[in-house]
């Protein structure tokens, strides 16, 4: 699982610190860091942007003249889960294949806990912080990491423990853990690596890091790790108990809905040309036109700089047999080769398209001109089976290696040509650089130092309406340059306008003008624009979660009750939300009830002394005293923590 598979919520818990007890609004608690989280999409696409890390960002072509208003159709999205028949089905028929297939990693991309990763039996399953420690504790055949925390003199300060339900991935690279809290994902902060046999941080994570078990997953995670989704209607990053109709890849994901192609062959029609009326509804990605075959891989490998559904679709609105432009807008940054030599993960598609292979070959090289998609050739087969794959272009001839060193590599091509590298964004894994480079260790990054250079994808923008173009790149802009905490140009505004002119109802949009109100300073700006996001359900979540922070801010007590409250609704297990409530209460002269929202606040979340300071200072207004003189011990002794040896 890639730091690129997740979302991050506002106010996480280290959202939350504090300020002054009182101040002139008596505010205790601080909602920062809002507007880098309002966004529940990745990072999305523009046409043509470059950034310089030490220079002010300039946006080209950044805003069009709209002459008229033109009309956002409604796109036709599909409704048709009660087509897919699951992989066992297909079995019945295609039981070679299957057998094949059942060994790919693809097949085993998800499954539920049942016991420690194979190989792991030696490791140690203690991996220590600064202040904290995680372990890996197995209890009656279910899998819980556990968090931990020691006072200088070796004791328990509190201990906390959360199952994982499901395991994404094949581990033939890594394992990462998933716990489903309701119609809510979350991702541990604990992953098994294979290839280093050990346990250590999730990718993004850091020692000690306040996300903790909060890191919130979202649909386009799943859309890809995940064979069938049941998701909640109407809702983002809400899943059903269980989750998924089919937990692993499927057949039907690269070949479409299978219950017509069951129904055709079970009526006994016979075939007639693809094209008639009378064909096998079924989609064989091979006999696809060349967007189309490389749409089915790209749905999850082109793992873009950034990458949002387009107008009015959702991460699981893709098909075999549509293109990928038709679901998403993808932002190409390049091959991302580092000057160090590693390269990002899940960046295959981008090294591919840049190499000379690809060029040669007219676009006509894809996925499937090396990968056999239903079957993963064994280690001791590699070398031969991708030679084999070369040598449909190349001759032997061609090699002028050295005899010694071709003899030395097993006359392996992608030993030389395919390295494999380090990547930059996941410890513990290595990936193979798909460049196909004729001299790989005397190729340069292709991307000059402090600038990167963003365009979409495939140079999608050309089949686009111009409006659909402004909202991609509006939301682009935005997203690329508040990840890399920069400030967003001045016209970004009028851009996103133009395209909240075709459709005044746009989540997205307004979330996104609300947060770069917010983050300009203009407050009664965004809270016009986060208040028409709020009626919409995709949006609400990033709406409310905005208007909290706004009127938090204002001291306007009675309304952040309410959003609050509502944030609550929406995620009952968020530590901050609790806390926030805890001192909205007490700034409305209800200290006895905001006690116990301070209390669920630590009991989800021990860590944060904050709270626990906060707490103490309410006991004691309480008149409790004992209990206040007891938590300030309790963040003395945290306050001194530290890690015992193992």
């Amino acid at each position: 699982v890639t730091s690129a598979c997740y979302s991050y919520l506002p106010l996480n818990n280290e959202s939350i610190s504090p300020v002054t007890e009182a101040g002139n609004s008596g505010r205790y608690w601080r909602i920062a860091g809002y507007s880098a989280g309002i966004l529940f999409v990745t990072i999305v696409a523009v046409t043509t942007y470059q950034t310089d890390n030490s220079e002010p960002e300039t946006v080209k072509n950044s805003v069009s003249v709209v002459v008229g208003i033109p009309t956002a159709a409604t796109p036709d999205r599909p409704h048709d889960h009660d087509r897919f028949v699951g992989s066992r089905q297909c079995a019945s028929c295609h039981s070679e294949i299957s057998a094949a297939y059942e060994k790919h990693p693809m097949a085993n991309s998800i499954s539920r806990v049942t016991g420690l990763p194979k190989g792991s039996e030696d490791a140690s399953l203690i991996i220590p912080g600064i202040k904290r420690r995680y372990e890996v504790v197995m209890q009656h055949g279910q899998m819980f990491h556990r968090d931990e925390m020691f006072d200088a003199e070796g004791q328990s300060i509190f201990d906390q423990s959360v199952r994982m339900d499901y395991v994404v991935g094949s581990g033939r690279r890594a394992f990462a853990y998933l716990t489903q809290q309701g119609e809510l994902m979350f991702q541990s902060p604990l992953n098994w690596y294979s290839q280093d046999a050990k346990w250590d941080l999730s990718p993004g994570y850091r020692p000690d890091d306040a996300r903790r078990f909060r890191r919130r997953i979202s649909d386009d995670c799943l859309s890809c790790h995940a064979g069938l989704v049941a998701a909640v209607e109407n809702a983002s990053n809400r899943y059903q108990q269980p989750a998924f109709l089919e937990m692993s890849i499927g057949c039907e994901k690269c070949h479409g809905p299978g219950k017509s192609h069951i129904e055709f062959h079970m009526s006994k029609s016979e075939p007639t040309s693809e094209s008639g009326e009378n064909s096998d509804p079924i989609v064989n990605p091979g006999r696809l036109e060349i967007a189309a075959r490389e749409s089915v891989c790209n749905q999850c490998h082109l793992q873009s700089a950034a990458r949002i559904p387009r107008y009015g679709h959702s991460e699981f609105d893709f098909r075999p047999g549509q293109k990928f432009e038709e679901t998403w807008t993808a932002f190409d940054a390049g091959t991302d080769v580092s000057d160090d030599g590693r390269t990002r993960a899940v960046n295959h598609v981008q090294q591919m398209r840049d190499s000379r292979c690809y060029i040669a070959s007219e676009t006509k090289l894809g996925c499937i001109s090396c990968h056999d998609p239903h079957r993963l050739p064994a280690e001791e087969e590699k070398d031969e089976f991708y030679r084999q794959q070369c040598m449909k272009c190349h001759t032997a001839e061609t090699c002028t290696e050295a005899e010694p060193k071709r003899v030395e590599r097993n006359d392996s091509c992608i030993a030389c040509h395919m390295p494999h590298r380090d990547s930059n964004n996941i410890s513990h894994v290595t990936q193979t650089d798909h460049r196909i480079l004729r001299r790989p260790e005397e190729s340069a990054t292709d991307t000059p130092k402090g600038r990167t250079q963003l365009r979409i994808f495939d140079d999608a923008h050309n089949r686009m309406p111009e409006w659909e173009q402004n909202r991609a790149m509006g939301v682009a802009i935005w997203s690329y340059l508040m990840k890399k905490g920069q400030p967003s140009p001045p016209d970004l505004e009028r851009l996103l306008e133009s395209a909240l002119a075709v459709d005044p109802s746009d989540g997205l949009v307004l979330s996104t003008l609300g947060a770069l109100a917010m983050q300009q300073g203009r407050m009664t700006r965004a809270m016009e624009y986060l208040t028409k996001a709020q009626s919409v359900p995709l949006a609400e979540e990033s709406a409310v979660a905005g208007l909290l922070d706004l009127s938090y801010q204002q001291a306007n007590w009675a309304k952040s009750l309410e959003y609050v409250d509502r944030c609550i609704e929406i995620d009952p297990g968020h530590p901050g939300y609790h806390a926030i409530r805890a001192d909205v209460l007490m700034n409305s002269g209800r200290l006895k009830e905001g006690i116990p929202a301070a209390e669920k606040s630590l009991e989800l979340d021990p860590t944060r002394i904050p709270v626990r300071a906060w707490l103490a200072n309410a006991y004691e207004k309480d008149g409790r005293k004992a209990d206040a003189d007891a938590m300030r011990e309790i963040v003395r002794r945290m306050q001194s923590a530290t890690v015992p040896e193992s």
